[in-house]
């Protein structure tokens, strides 16, 4: 499989779809299962194209090819802090009770 732009048909290997697995042989009257991850590092909405490569396909002919679009969502509110060793370097009180134990 590739992924690529849905406007241009140009490969994207960066982009935030990933596709597992990218490559492998499905005998005639067969299925495979693929897995289409979406992990943009930005807040946006990404539409791709992923379309499959078959070969010895003549040239006139296309393999199937399938729409994907995904979009970020953003918490209500966020907040920018510096890293922090609190917990990891011990400064954290030992009475004091976490409601989620990080261990």
């Amino acid at each position: 499989w590739r992924v690529v732009l849905s406007a241009t048909g140009q490969l994207d290997p960066q982009g935030p779809f990933t596709v597992s697995p990218a490559t492998g042989t499905v005998a005639a009257g067969e299925t495979v299962m693929i897995q289409v991850r979406f992990s943009p590092e930005e807040v946006d909405e990404e539409s791709r194209l992923l379309v499959c490569d078959i070969p010895n396909m003549p040239p006139e002919k296309t393999g199937p090819s399938v729409p994907v679009h995904g979009r970020t969502v953003v918490p209500i509110c966020h907040f920018e802090l510096p890293e922090s060793n609190y917990v990891s370097g011990g400064r954290r009180p030992m009475d004091l009770a976490l409601a989620n134990p990080i261990d």
